[in-house]
């Protein structure tokens, strides 16, 4: 049956199925009936208001909360005193890294479409971003905005307490900095796929919560092939699907014409086309030609099912999460930042072998022509049964207790993005991407029925320009009757392996919907395991 109401922010009549007010373009969903706030405007659950996962109200925690850092140092009167932006910079702990560092900025987003189902000209959303590890949180400015400065003093304590580093997961060691080593070729700098030249990546992370409202863990990953024009200069590109459950998008020109020319965007399977519509608008605000005289571009957008712990259903990443991960991405390789692992941007909501999985990374060093080039790998990490899990030839899930999460229905999916300098053509980029189900393979995977398991490669050492000046075109290519190609397939293989683990290593234990929760690897238990091991 269907229900009339009166649409909270215009008055004008609508059905509650519909979702969206037809007047005024507002997403009206039951708990948006539920109260008026001063302005005569409806109280704001918003889905990108961390500060209501963790409502002072609620909270019961006292202004000088003993597991207080930065906040706990602030009197009221000093809140009272300061701006949000003040405040946020001087109380902030990265959930991640632990730095204490941090940039605060504010951005009023707006669109069409889709993204017109929250009114961004309205609401003002605050971001940090940790200038260490480039994490970003978002915030409502306006929900904070009216907290009294006793309200803030408890929020603040709460959010950026010490006593949550058990929870967040701060300061995890990444896989090979145990002394654990997958092969025996030479990781890079950084052991990520930032040790491509060029190449970097950002995140945006989606983490919100409150009574009535859903559950909402996902995000948005941008990838970049390189820091130049991305349309006029595409990058060589080829994919590989393992097993094709999954809805990838752009894959078919991809294969077609061999090149990539745009960044490759990951994030949840309902969030593809809000992100492949952020990177569209991205692309075209740097580029007036794209969609009049250069033609279409083909916008590449990986997927994973987070639906055991997100709200899926209600498409909550929009366009602005897109760009604002591409800007991050950008900002990423200018700061020299290093790349998220674990529960960020399109990892948040993402489980791997029953534990808490999400991003992975990893490098190898490969020398060609005297000169040290690099093969990186990015996962997306959703995938496997807990009793299968393989680190290094070790059976380590048959030794460890089954967990809830282990019995979720959805068989997950995997999304792999290899990345090199090597003057890679697309069909020996192809040949690179099959090896990266070698190293997917050690780890446990079976590449079960439901499970979209997919690896996108690309090279920026081999660009073509959109608009060549000549009919032929002289290339330079790796050859391929030598060792050199193996080392670029066992490099594919190693350092896809080890970003599986590394996504792993950096989990954290994470809540989600229907009173579900996903514990963080045990690091700790599994270590012992290879103390003895030569490869230590």
């Amino acid at each position: 049956m269907e229900s009339s109401v009166s649409c909270p922010w215009c008055g004008n009549d609508m059905r509650l199925e519909q979702r969206v007010c037809p007047s005024c373009l507002h997403e009206v969903l039951p708990w948006h009936l539920e109260g008026i706030d001063e302005d005569g405007a409806p109280e704001r659950n918003t889905l990108l208001a961390d500060a209501d996962l963790l409502s002072a109200e609620e909270s019961g925690d006292t202004a000088n909360d003993s597991g207080a850092a930065h906040a706990g140092t602030l009197s009221v009167d000093e809140i009272a005193s300061m701006t949000l932006e003040e405040l946020l910079a001087a109380s902030f702990i990265c959930g991640r890294c632990g730095s204490r560092e941090c940039s605060v900025n504010e951005a009023a987003m707006n669109g069409t479409g889709l993204s017109r189902l929250f009114d961004f000209d309205y609401i003002h959303l605050m971001y940090t971003s940790c200038e260490e590890c480039g994490k970003v949180e978002w915030y409502d400015s306006e929900v904070l905005r009216r907290k009294t400065p006793e309200e803030m003093s408890r929020l603040l304590a709460k959010l950026f307490s010490d006593k949550n580093k058990g929870v967040t997961g701060m300061n995890r060691r990444r896989f090979h900095e145990y002394g654990l080593k997958v092969g025996r070729m030479k990781t890079g700098p950084l052991n990520s796929i930032a040790d491509v030249p060029g190449v970097s990546a950002g995140h945006v992370t989606l983490l919100s919560e409150g009574d009535d409202q859903p559950v909402v863990r996902t995000g948005v990953t941008a990838i970049l092939p390189h820091q130049g024009n991305l349309f006029r200069e595409k990058a060589a590109a080829a994919s590989y699907v393992i097993n094709g459950f999954g809805k990838t998008a752009g894959l078919i020109q991809v294969d077609e014409l061999g090149t990539l020319e745009g960044p490759v965007m990951l994030t949840n399977t309902f969030g593809v086309s809000a992100a492949a519509e952020g990177a569209l608008r991205y692309m075209m605000e740097q580029d007036d030609g794209i969609g009049g005289e250069a033609g279409s571009i083909n916008i590449v957008t990986g997927e994973c099912n987070d639906s055991y712990l997100n709200d899926m259903r209600g498409l909550h990443v929009r366009p602005e999460h897109a760009v604002e991960a591409i800007r991050l991405a950008k900002e990423a390789w200018e700061q020299r930042r290093p790349v998220g692992e674990g529960a960020v941007g399109a990892g948040t909501g993402m489980v791997c072998f029953g534990w808490k999985g999400g991003i992975g990374t990893s490098s190898r060093a490969v020398a060609a022509a005297g000169r040290e080039y690099h093969i990186g790998v990015l996962v997306l990490t959703n995938f496997g049964s807990g009793v299968d899990l393989s680190i290094l030839g070790e059976p380590i899930g048959q030794l460890l207790a089954r967990n809830e999460a282990d019995d979720r229905k959805e068989d997950g999916s995997v999304i792999i993005v290899v990345a090199t300098d090597l003057p890679l053509d697309s069909r020996q980029l192809k040949r690179v991407a099959k090896r990266a189900a070698f190293g997917l393979g050690r780890t446990g995977s079976i590449a079960h029925h439901g499970s979209g398991d997919i690896v996108i490669a690309f090279s920026n050492g081999m660009l073509t320009p959109h608009d060549p000046e000549q009919d032929l075109l002289a290339v330079q290519v790796v050859r391929e009757d030598g060792p050199l190609i193996s080392e670029c397939f066992r490099a594919a293989a190693d350092a896809t392996e080890e970003a599986v683990y590394s996504s792993l290593f950096a989990g954290t234990d994470m809540s989600g919907r229907s009173g579900r929760e996903v514990h963080a690897f045990p690091v700790d238990r599994v270590i012992g395991r290879f103390e003895a091991r030569s490869a230590f």
